[in-house]
């Protein structure tokens, strides 16, 4: 017990630590705290049903203090130092679970494996609802396991609020309880050799009955205080809200495969292996204890396999105590064959081989915490853009975005290339609001005409907002500044491949710009590399329409602002 603590203390130091440097979010992060925020003023048309409620009222007391007293940053940073905490806390509660049918030595080795997962290690310095979703899980399948020994009702009904609880954290851990539950009950009953129906009325009330009502009560009363005007119609506007995210989370799926390659990569392949080995040696030798285990890991993969249509290394995370929890009986196995077909040479043999198994595991967890040293994650990137914008708003101006999410990253950012979104960040207006309180209005080609002189524009010049797979190895930064919107006569028009190129001198374009009208209604300013100093930002913009125009309004930076990742 006194080495688990010391790891546990250890690795939740670290995590602490890097959780507390680090300055930079996934946009997710900013959705909850825009959801407090729309919690807290009523707003029913700001908030996101895809964010869980439960990790919406867990930041509700650091945006409080955030508001309250002015401190800018504090609602993230506070929560993020927090995640380290349910990560401890998981491992605790895993090794307990594992105590319950394996040796000391076998507890430790699995609670340490299962620690030094490198999709646990980058979730548990983040503000996601995943590891605080595993922890809650974790808790309600380790009293769940009690309630079979104990057979105390008390057990079924803590089973049951965690079971809610860790249903409102992740929506995707909701179908895996009932068939879990529902196998073990089975497989006690033949066990036992007889079916205590006592029993099962208790579980179902427990484990099925209340997680339902306090899940869909739970949210009802979120929304309700959200400054809905009944009860009734807070409930209406949960069910569709959950309705339209069930519909987007369901279509069009992607292939089935993707999430076992990403379960392959997250166990690493010798563990998973192993893993597998222990499941088959506990089922031929007939262990009532990993029946829980077998069916959470089994139900918990399939569900993710193939009922969640978007792939994610992080959509594993449930599935993986259960995984490690056989490990140690595979490494068990090899040990035994090893020894059993080299003889006397099979006790260093086996010792050389175990070692080998792990080599790749420990590799992937110090990779895992390595990239936390790259210079964009100390870097407030985040910050310098909102306090840019609020400086430069500050006369009076809208606020506008053009182009798609703004992607920032590491240097080594692949973990795995069907892993979308693992190191990858995505810079939106949801950044802009959280630090300059401000709301960026999307510009797109029919509404480039709203902006007007002294407003501000933020460009991302990407022409996508990218994943992991189409990530390229250079990135051009995001550009922020005020505009002005100038007037001038063309002096030169010509026809060029369709599309009529405008120049002029003077107050107008400068020495070889030209402003090009497309085909397709819209203005280009070239060049199309941005520059120093005061420049033309390349985007669709509005003009008078056609090859006799007399007057274009064109839009001129007057102090650019390059927000570059890769500058050190």
């Amino acid at each position: 017990m006194r080495a688990t603590l010391l790891l546990l203390g250890g690795l939740t130091l670290v995590l602490t630590c890097i959780a507390a440097s680090i300055r930079i979010d996934y946009s997710d992060s900013y959705e909850i705290y825009n959801n407090v925020l729309a919690l807290m003023a009523g707003d029913i048309t700001a908030y996101h049903i895809n964010r869980f409620f439960l990790g919406v009222v867990m930041m509700t007391p650091f945006v409080w203090l955030q508001e309250r007293f002015a401190w800018e940053g504090f609602a993230l940073l506070a929560s993020r130092t927090v995640v380290p905490v349910y990560y401890a806390a998981t491992l605790w509660l895993f090794h307990r679970f594992c105590r319950m049918s394996l040796d000391r030595r076998s507890a430790l080795y699995a609670t340490i494996l299962l620690g030094i997962n490198p999709v646990l290690l980058r979730m548990s310095v983040t503000v996601k609802e995943d590891l605080p979703g595993l922890c809650l899980a974790m808790a309600a399948f380790y009293l769940y396991a009690r309630s079979l020994r104990s057979r105390r009702t008390s057990d079924l009904w803590w089973a049951g609020l965690l079971i809610a609880a860790a249903s409102a954290m992740r929506y995707n851990q909701m179908p895996v309880f009932p068939p879990v539950i529902a196998v073990c009950e089975l497989a006690d009953a033949a066990a036992q050799r007889r079916i205590d129906l006592r029993r099962w009325g208790w579980v179902a009330l427990c484990c099925g009955v209340l997680p339902l009502v306090l899940f869909v009560g739970g949210s009802t009363v979120v929304h309700y205080f959200m400054g809905l005007d009944s009860m009734g119609r807070a409930f209406v506007v949960f069910v569709q809200g959950f309705k339209d995210y069930l519909g987007r989370s369901s279509g069009p799926p992607e292939p089935a495969l993707e999430s076992v390659e990403l379960l392959v990569a997250t166990m690493t392949p010798p563990l998973l292996v192993c893993a597998l080995i222990g499941m088959h040696e506990s089922w031929v030798q007939r262990r009532t204890p990993a029946v829980l285990a077998g069916a959470w890991a089994v139900i918990a993969t399939v569900v993710h396999v193939y009922l969640i249509s978007h792939k994610e290394a992080r959509y594993h995370m449930l599935a993986l105590p259960a995984l490690y929890y056989f490990v140690p009986a595979g490494l068990a196995w090899v040990r035994q064959e090893a020894v059993s077909r080299l003889g006397s040479a099979g006790r260093k043999a086996a010792t050389v081989i175990v070692a080998c198994l792990l080599w790749l595991p420990i590799g992937e967890a110090a990779r895992a915490l390595i990239v936390y040293t790259d210079p964009i994650y100390t870097r407030d990137l985040h910050g310098d853009l909102g306090r840019l914008v609020k400086e430069l708003a500050a006369t009076g101006g809208k606020v506008y975005w053009a182009g798609p999410h703004y992607s920032v990253y590491p240097k080594d950012f692949r973990w795995h290339p069907k892993d979308d979104y693992g190191y990858i960040y995505h810079v939106f207006p949801h950044v802009v609001e959280y630090y300059a309180r401000l709301v960026p209005r999307m510009l797109v080609y029919d509404n480039a005409d709203a902006l007007k002189d002294g407003d501000v524009l933020i460009v991302c010049r990407a022409s996508e907002s990218h994943t992991t797979e189409t990530a390229p190895s250079t990135i051009r930064p995001l550009t922020v500044g005020r505009v002005r919107v100038k007037d001038f006569l063309p002096e030169i028009v010509r026809v060029e491949k369709g599309a009529h190129v405008f120049e002029s001198v003077g107050d107008g374009l400068g020495e070889g710009e030209a402003l090009v009208y497309r085909t397709d209604g819209t203005l280009e300013c070239l060049p199309a590399e941005l520059k120093d100093g005061s420049t033309i930002v390349r985007a669709p913009f509005y003009g008078e329409q056609g090859p006799d125009v007399e007057r274009i309004e064109y839009l001129e930076y007057e102090r650019p602002f390059r927000l570059d990742p890769r500058r050190r």
